[in-house]
């Protein structure tokens, strides 16, 4: 349905293949559940558009791409968006209000994030290094994904992380570059976290200690190769129990890695190094 004006776009378009006309600046209250934006894999382009209040769950927008857009209050749930261009372009899309859940997040490039949560969202590869988050919250795991690297999005603002809460999350893999403020952020309520200030340097540090150890050499090299591959990298909270778990390490190689943190996060509980991995 059309408003006199024709800049307005509303109404029910469940199931639909759907294509947004360039003349049309906002999109209202609509229902997108299940709708095909795809168009057989044809790029389509948003332009400085307005969606609010639009259920885009199990739609699929492949090959679209948004630039300078804003979406409030947008519900993105279980929808195909690996090969959304959430923010291409220079201007960022802005996502207020929005909620993502148990969606495959790829193509991310300069968005701002405004009291959005995420809930069980596959963040596997993604750089939000062009993205600032002003109270965002985290849930379910979030793994292999990189804040906080790439330059400042929001007229030369180097803290891209405010009010952000991991508290409800599970990290695993995810590493925080320079330039990233990390003080207002929640760290996980449950698990065993070392965080690193300055992760390269204690990197090497942790190398110089493997010169003489058999077992333990071997794993922190291992470790090495695995966390450290990324020059940009500044900050990280690396999960202890994946250590273990996942990677197979042994105590005594823990104990060092724990021994070279700033702190280590016990349950949400801040313990300083040196303590030692009973």
């Amino acid at each position: 349905m059309k408003s006199d004006c024709q800049k307005i776009w509303m109404g029910d378009f469940e199931g639909k293949e759907v294509k947004i006309g360039r003349s049309f600046d906002a999109v209202m209250v609509c229902q997108f559940r299940g709708a095909d934006f795809s168009r057989g894999g044809r790029s389509e382009r948003w332009r400085n558009k307005t969606f609010s209040e639009c259920d885009f769950t199990e739609a699929d927008l492949t090959e679209v791409h948004a630039y300078g857009c804003r979406f409030e209050w947008c519900d993105f749930v279980r929808t195909r968006l690996a090969e959304f261009g959430m923010g291409s372009g220079r201007k960022p899309s802005v996502y207020e209000h929005c909620l993502f859940q148990e969606v495959k997040l790829r193509e991310v490039g300069r968005c701002t994030f405004i009291d959005c949560r995420f809930v069980n969202c596959d963040f596997e590869g993604v750089d939000f290094g062009w993205s600032y988050f002003r109270d965002v919250v985290f849930m379910g795991e979030v793994a292999n994904c990189v804040f906080g690297v790439g330059e400042a999005t929001r007229g030369g603002e180097s803290d891209r992380m405010e009010g952000v809460s991991f508290e409800e999350a599970v990290l695993r893999g995810v590493r925080f570059g320079g330039g990233v403020g990390l003080d207002g952020v929640g760290w996980p309520k449950r698990g065993v976290y070392a965080y690193f200030s300055d992760f390269r340097t204690r990197c090497d540090s942790l190398i110089g200690q493997a010169e003489s150890r058999s077992v333990e050499g071997e794993e922190l090299k291992r470790f090495w190769e695995i966390f450290a591959r990324d020059e940009r990298q500044r900050t990280y909270l690396i999960n202890l129990e994946e250590l273990s778990d996942s990677l197979g390490f042994q105590e005594r190689t823990i104990r060092l890695i724990w021994d070279c943190a700033d702190w280590v996060l016990l349950d949400g509980e801040k313990l300083p190094a040196m303590a030692g991995v009973e």
